[in-house]
């Protein structure tokens, strides 16, 4: 009797040793198939990075361009990501020089190929104001990447009102009016809209009035673009009317309205019926 309790009690002990080595083993190959995945992940991700740098170098991208793309850990199809950023940077600098262009021509300036400068074209009042709405206008892209609301707000007055009309492309009507802080709530919910970014741009000014350096009023069109991970989703043909006055050295808005029509991505807003 005690001989076989011994028995069992050593096959109890052997069969142990055996379910333990067997889980050991078990959960070795599953640790080296773990770090063999994380390993081919690592290499594939590297590989589609420089693939990805090869790409944009033939495109003649600046590094800085495409860099955020390099971090996007949500994957997809680089070579879609690098053409639509492409497209998008061109597009930017088209209008750009369209921004250039109506200057030129709203001045009668014939002598394209060697202009004037700026300041022989403008008084100093009316240079600053316009810089202040260029910078107004990027202060939307600046506002998608830092998340932050102070960078349209900036522009405005301590009190100012805001105002805009927009019709939609099935050409249905909407309108809003906002304070100061029902305009910075609408901010933030375009900021917490992710992916979507917004552009203006062709900026072509119909008048600039300036009373004894100290109010002004202005008129201008533009294009206003709505970008999703670079890809054009709409635009806008948009009329704006601005107001203000200085504010020590900078000039700040006290009244910001536009009226705008919006087209699908694919129709000619300047021939659009």
């Amino acid at each position: 009797m005690v001989l076989r309790n011994i028995i069992v009690f050593i096959m109890a002990i052997f069969a142990s040793s055996f379910l333990f080595s067997c889980q050991q083993t078990s959960n070795k190959k599953s640790e080296e198939k773990i770090e063999r995945s994380s390993v081919d992940s690592l290499q594939q991700s590297e590989a589609h990075k420089l693939e990805m740098k090869v790409l944009a170098d033939s495109l003649d991208m600046v590094y800085s361009k495409y860099a955020d793309l390099l971090k996007d850990k949500k994957g997809g199809d680089y070579r879609n990501q690098i053409f639509y950023r492409k497209v998008h940077i061109q597009q930017s600098e088209i209008d750009s020089l369209k921004s250039v262009i109506n200057v030129l021509q709203e001045k009668k300036i014939e002598n394209i190929e060697n202009p004037p400068k700026v300041a022989e074209v403008l008084s100093q009042d009316e240079r600053e104001i316009r810089e202040m709405i260029h910078s107004l206008n990027k202060s939307w892209v600046r506002m998608h990447k830092t998340k932050k609301a102070k960078e349209v707000l900036q522009y405005f007055n301590s009190n100012f009102l805001a105002s805009w009309i927009m019709v939609e492309k099935d050409n249905s009507a909407n309108a809003a009016f906002y304070t100061q802080n029902d305009f910075g709530n609408f901010l933030r919910d375009i900021i917490r809209n992710k992916g979507i970014t917004y552009e203006f741009g062709n900026v072509k000014f119909f008048e600039v009035e300036i009373k004894n350096h100290h109010y002004f009023n202005v008129a201008y069109k533009c294009e206003r673009r709505a970008y999703k991970d670079d890809v054009l989703q709409h635009k806008e043909s948009v009329l704006v009317t601005i107001a203000g006055k200085k504010v020590k050295k900078d000039w700040k808005i006290a009244s910001y309205a536009w009226i705008g029509f919006k087209y699908s991505n694919t129709s000619s807003v300047e021939n659009s019926n």
